[in-house]
């Protein structure tokens, strides 16, 4: 049962960083700012 819990929690929290990470002015923007390191304004 832990074992699963933490999977769920896990997959949650991958969930929720990846729609964090899309949610620039563009898709992909926050992503090329974090390869490249520069932000848009």
């Amino acid at each position: 049962m832990i074992h699963y819990s933490l999977a769920v929690l896990y997959g949650l929290f991958l969930m929720v960083h990846v729609y964090l990470a899309t949610t620039g002015k563009k898709i992909g923007s926050l992503f090329k700012g974090m390869i490249n390191g520069y932000h848009e304004e």
